[in-house]
């Protein structure tokens, strides 16, 4: 085998050798936001109530609680994971559910519904696509968002353009 041949299966070895390993720190590496809602949320004409405390633990982390209308964000590596919720209802009933779920590939920030995971929900449902404030306001100032609304102020509200203040009052 001549020296000239010999450079080029190394160089083509090596092209590969990067390949793998880019591909490899893609798939094992890539870092991903996920926003822990507790919010009423509507999911295919069905309204889920926030809890009204909760208590999730993902990937095994320390527990964290949540209330209605919290948002907490919890930044994960890779694709699969696992949640762990606790939660309580009026009666002081205590339930816990367990949920694998994987995260696509292509999103940075997600959102995952409480209430979806407490009503037995697939995760594919439980997860919900981010859209942040300034991209909902862009497409007009007549937007429905999609969260319904908490407590007895009606199941959706329209954006104005100045954020959501029917629960300030």
């Amino acid at each position: 085998m001549s020296k000239r041949a010999l450079s080029w299966i190394v160089r083509i070895v090596l092209i590969i050798l990067v390949l793998c390993l880019a591909v490899f720190l893609y798939q094992y590496g890539k870092e991903h936001k996920i926003y822990v809602d507790n919010r009423s949320v509507e999911i295919d004409g069905v309204k889920y109530d926030a809890l009204d405390w909760a208590e999730y633990s993902v990937d095994g982390s320390d527990p964290v609680e949540s209330y209605p209308r919290m948002r907490d964000s919890v930044t994960v590596v890779r694709q699969k994971h696992s949640l762990h919720i606790l939660w309580e209802d009026w009666y002081f009933n205590q339930f816990e559910r367990d949920l694998e779920f994987e995260l696509p590939l292509n999103t940075y920030e997600i959102v995952l519904s409480l209430p979806a995971v407490a009503a037995g929900l697939d995760a594919e449902k439980c997860l919900i696509e981010f859209v942040p404030m300034s991209a909902q306001m862009a497409e007009g100032a007549n937007a429905k968002v999609q969260y319904a609304g908490d407590g007895d102020f009606g199941d959706s509200f329209v954006d104005d353009g100045f954020g959501d203040f029917s629960m300030d009052f």
